[in-house]
């Protein structure tokens, strides 16, 4: 069912039940006195308020709708009713990251100087008072369903009597797309009795549901939320809700209801983190009443935290990768000078020449190479000078290519390279020294090329960390290839900034579009000529270009198969022909943003 038929549905379904229960009479049974509801807000939409529940008077309309908040919540409502009565709330709601929202609450009415009377005359004055408080918890099920309960206590004070039980309330929350949401909460699901004095006391159940609709613009200037609640209490007959609330500005808000059998009105101002909030009911017998609340938010909202941790997790990687680096170079260190210690300076050698590898700047391992080869010269000569200088010279190299063969068998292709150069600088026309060399440079191209093509394929894959492990194997085997230095560095470059370009589009398909600017902002700053970034922040800008998911291009057959021959073209690398294809579909579909992102992987391909 498209979007449309599902709002015309919707509408059907409250225009059709609500006259209904407008029209019936109250039975027998008794209603609880916390109908009245909670937050300014809600009130002004007539109390129809299950299927939003989307700030901190959740924990009363619905505690499934908990975990849809942002910001942590602090509201305040007072209403000043009739003969000194009134009616209070107070909630607060604490999100967490990954599990939930927590929130606690109360609402309390209360009237003072109550006159007692019997047939003599007057007995005193006495204060009545009832409240409910509440520990509720909201999160997400499964996808787009919410679940929520409330434990509460239930609190009644007359005079010197007084008398508390404790109930359960549940709730669940759907969300179809952002636009539908359907709302059910079972409040008292499991009540005790209230005793006074001697008789006790039911608490009757309620059965809130809800249906809602709700649109913003993409800036989010402009929104508007229709709603419909039934209330369904124990012995009594159904009544219905039905509200609406327009934002007028991003600050500014209007809000109508029909509660019941009254008409509401209110209207509320947020700015930054705080928002007013104001409702009015007309009541026949005893004239209106005003509802005002206040609600402060505290940051840093649920998204910034997924930034922050995403932030930390790169940042710690980072941290760990140089710190295995260095320790690599430390643990390298010690097996060299343990090896020159025992005299064997060709080991000492090798292992120097891979701690400078892992670590440029190791000062002592680029001290003890100079010593190496400085006692390795004077030995050199101090064996030449104790021979005959030919015979010497033949025995030396001799050994050498004989020792350099043995190592080049035994793959220790650095250690042989070492041999053969050492019998070369002896005897420049050694060709045994020189073919094991050949070898050499032919094993490690080899090893070169298997490397660098796994790390390009890795990377062709955007498996970036993939490809920097088997380009580090490449620099171990050639240290000076520059070109690897750079690739190493533009998958660490890209691995950041995809992942704040997939958070960015992630931001923007959410309707945050204050988060998307900013991550399409630090791209830029990465990467000054990101045309999905550009792109991006252009059609933001202009907030007239509409988005189109997939299931909308499905619709239309001929686009959509432009679309999936661009993914074909995309796997048989012929990137340019694959954005040519889809810039034909962006062309009639500006807003498609998988198209977009997938010409932005092409032409970072094409740019390898």
């Amino acid at each position: 069912m498209n979007a449309k038929r599902v709002i015309v549905v919707t509408l059907l379904v409250l225009i059709t039940v609500a006259p209904a229960s407008f029209a019936k009479e109250p039975q027998g049974g008794r209603e609880s006195l916390f109908l009245l509801g909670a937050g300014a807000r809600a009130l002004g939409m007539g109390g129809a308020f299950s299927a939003l529940a989307d700030d901190a008077s959740g924990v009363y309309w619905n505690p499934a709708g908990l975990s849809l908040l942002q910001y942590r919540e602090l509201s305040l409502m007072h209403i000043s009713l009739y003969d000194e009565t009134s009616y209070d709330f107070v909630a607060a709601v604490w999100p967490i990251l990954d599990l939930g929202a927590i929130g606690i609450g109360g609402i309390r009415l209360g009237t003072n100087s109550i006159e007692f009377r019997d047939r003599y005359g007057p007995l005193g004055e006495h204060d009545y008072a009832t409240g409910q408080y509440w520990v509720s918890y909201g999160r997400s099920i499964y996808k787009s369903i919410h679940g929520g309960i409330n434990f509460k206590l239930v609190n009644e004070n007359l005079g010197d009597f007084s008398a508390t039980t404790a109930g359960i309330d549940f709730g669940i929350l759907f969300r179809y797309k952002k636009f539908l949401s359907l709302g059910v909460n079972l409040q008292d699901a499991i009540a005790g009795k209230l005793k006074l004095s001697q008789t006790d006391e039911d608490i009757p159940y309620n059965i809130k549901s809800g249906l809602a609709i709700s649109w913003k613009n993409r800036g989010n200037t402009f929104g508007l939320a229709i709603a419909g609640d039934i209330d369904k209490t124990e012995d009594q007959p159904a009544m219905a809700h039905l509200g609406g609330e327009v934002m007028l500005t991003q600050y500014l808000y209007g809000r109508a209801g029909y509660d019941r059998e009254y008409m509401t009105f209110g209207g509320g101002i947020k700015y930054r983190l705080a928002a007013v909030d104001y409702a009015y009911k007309e009541n026949d017998f005893l004239g209106g009443s005003h509802r005002v609340s206040l609600t402060f938010f505290f940051g840093p909202t649920i998204s910034e935290q997924r930034q922050i941790r995403i932030d930390r997790a790169l940042e710690e990687e980072n941290v760990r990768q140089e710190s295995e680096r260095l320790r690599r170079a430390d643990e390298l260190w010690l097996k060299a000078f343990d090896t020159f210690t025992r005299n064997e300076l060709d080991s000492a050698t090798v292992l120097c020449s891979q701690v400078l590898g892992y670590n440029p700047n190791h000062e002592d391992a680029r001290e003890l190479l100079n010593r190496i080869r400085a006692l390795v010269d004077q030995r050199a000569k101090e064996e030449v000078n104790t021979k005959s200088h030919a015979k010497a010279r033949e025995e030396m190299v001799s050994s050498r290519v004989a020792n350099g063969l043995i190592l080049l068998n035994e793959g220790k292709l650095n250690e042989a390279r070492i041999e053969f150069v050492e019998a070369l600088k002896l005897e420049p026309e050694n060709l045994e020294a020189q073919d094991g060399l050949a070898q050499i440079d032919a094993r490690i191209d080899r090893l070169v090329k298997e490397y660098r093509s796994e790390g390009n394929k890795k990377f062709a894959a955007q498996d970036y960390g993939g490809a920097v492990v088997a380009w580090n194997k490449v620099l171990e085997l050639k240290p000076d290839l520059t070109n690897i230095r750079r690739k190493i560095k533009q998958a660490n470059n890209l691995m950041v900034l995809n992942q704040k370009l997939r958070d960015a589009v992630e931001a923007y398909s959410s309707g945050d579009t204050t988060s998307a600017r900013s991550l399409f902002d630090e791209v830029l700053k990465l990467d000054e000529g990101n045309t999905t970034a550009i792109e991006y922040l252009e059609m933001m800008n202009q907030k007239d270009v509409p988005v189109v998911t997939l299931d909308e291009l499905k619709a239309d057959s001929t686009y959509w198969e432009m679309y999936l021959n661009g993914l074909k073209l995309f796997r048989d690398k012929q990137y340019e022909k694959a954005i040519e294809e889809w810039q034909k579909i962006l062309d009639k579909y500006p807003g498609s943003l998988e198209t977009k992102t997938n010409i932005e992987q092409a032409r970072l391909r094409m740019g390898q």
